[in-house]
């Protein structure tokens, strides 16, 4: 995973703002150390002031009573200058430490917009992460949600990728092949690769996009990881999804328009449920190809709520009826929700407390086998910003978690009324 970057105490300490009597999830989420670049090998050097900063700041974080480091803090060389890392032979590998870490859920960033841009969409996508992050390690660490279940593994970064086809693509077309050639040869491999890693460790990932591309790589990885875990019989799992779009489109190069066509046709996806799709944005050969498909139940914003034929409960009640059968895939795509920034924004669709309702009873009523939160935008690449996208989506987390963990032996409720 060359474009993967793991978060220690130092990312941690970056986001969360500290406060006397007061615990936020930044001082309880778990990491698997400091994120030097994988492997590690003899030889590698670092700065001293950057292996003195992540080591103080590992100690610290574990003397204050956090779990993040697990007692990985890299190892200074002597005093000077510079350091260099110890073998990767003499301490666990990463995927043994995920192995054996207690948390049950482990939260991956994947911010890129190039899969949006390879469907022909607006990029922004990529822009959510850091306001999540901001907003979510600043959650306060209650009863109800500690955050010491969750493991921050890190966020991709594929930058390098997007500036290359940014400087070498001499026009519009170019561009556009050059970023569904990075999807399908970068991208969607590195994405599985982690994705299958996380499941096999059976813990169940959270993901937050980026373009809605990566529920192929997703699904794949995690219909393989939990497959070879003992939780499937075979790698081909369902998923629901709240949507605007289906993202069925043809198999024309990979992008963010059709990553559910990819994962059913090559026997990933088993069932497939969307909630809520705009009956003005999606093609009529699309909608052809899920009315005839058996294996696709969909219902449309507009039966919910301009024409009352079922209520937007109902609608959930028949998604998750249809997919409970097996482990299924919970998506939320935020161009769904009403005036959420996206490339594909809105201004007519469900509320965030809608949304927030559909991942509560999603979460309690299927086996979730991960959950995506895709193409969430802080600002766009046409100018449009939003201050809110990043802690509407650390809502979202925090809800599908606490409903699991609402529904768990033991879990105890958090009304005062008798």
């Amino acid at each position: 995973m060359r474009h993967f970057q793991f978060y220690g105490p130092v990312q941690l300490q970056h986001w969360t703002r500290q406060r006397r009597y007061e615990t936020k999830l930044g001082e309880k989420l778990r990491t698997l150390g400091a994120p030097m670049p994988q492997p590690v090998t003899v030889g590698t050097s670092f700065s001293g002031e950057f292996l003195r900063a992540e080591a103080e700041a590992a100690a610290r974080h574990t003397n204050a009573g956090g779990a993040g480091t697990n007692g990985n803090a890299p190892v200074v060389n002597g005093g000077s200058m510079s350091g260099t890392a110890v073998s990767a032979t003499k301490a666990p590998s990463w995927k043994e430490m995920l192995k054996t870490d207690p948390a049950t859920y482990v939260i991956v960033g994947i911010p890129e917009d190039i899969g949006v841009k390879a469907n022909g969409g607006m990029g922004g996508a990529g822009s959510g992460w850091n306001d999540f992050m901001t907003a979510f390690l600043n959650i306060q660490s209650t009863d109800m949600f500690s955050g010491e279940e969750v493991l921050l593994l890190g966020a991709f970064d594929f930058r390098e990728v997007a500036s290359a086809i940014s400087l070498n693509a001499l026009n519009s077309k170019e561009a556009l092949e050059a970023c569904r050639h990075a999807v399908a040869n970068v991208i969607d491999e590195e994405v599985e690769e982690l994705v299958k890693t996380i499941t096999q460790a059976r813990k169940i990932p959270i993901l937050i996009g980026g373009g809605h591309n990566n529920a192929y790589p997703i699904l794949k990885g995690a219909a393989k990881g939990w497959a070879q875990a003992g939780r499937l019989e075979v790698p081909s799992m369902n998923a629901i999804n709240l949507d605007a779009h289906a993202d069925f489109r043809i198999q024309e190069g990979r992008h963010s328009g059709n990553p559910f066509r990819y994962a059913m046709d090559e026997g990933f996806l088993e069932r497939y449920a969307v909630v809520g799709l705009h009956e003005n944005y999606n093609s009529q050969s699309m909608m052809d190809d899920l009315y005839e498909n058996t294996r696709i139940m969909y219902t449309t914003y507009e039966d919910i709520f301009l024409k009352g034929i079922l209520t937007f409960d109902q609608a959930i009640q028949l998604a998750t009826s249809f997919t409970k059968a097996d482990v299924t895939g919970i998506e939320l795509d935020m161009d769904a929700v009403d005036g959420a920034l996206s490339s594909a924004q809105t201004p007519c669709g469900v509320t965030p407390l809608q949304a927030r309702q559909y991942l509560w009873q999603a979460a309690t009523e299927l086996d979730p086998a991960y959950l995506h939160i895709a193409e969430g935008a802080s600002h766009t690449d046409d100018g449009r910003t939003s201050a809110l996208t990043g802690k509407l989506i650390s809502y979202l987390v925090s809800d599908f978690i606490k409903a699991l963990i609402a529904t768990s032996p033991g879990a105890m409720s958090s009304s005062s009324i008798d």
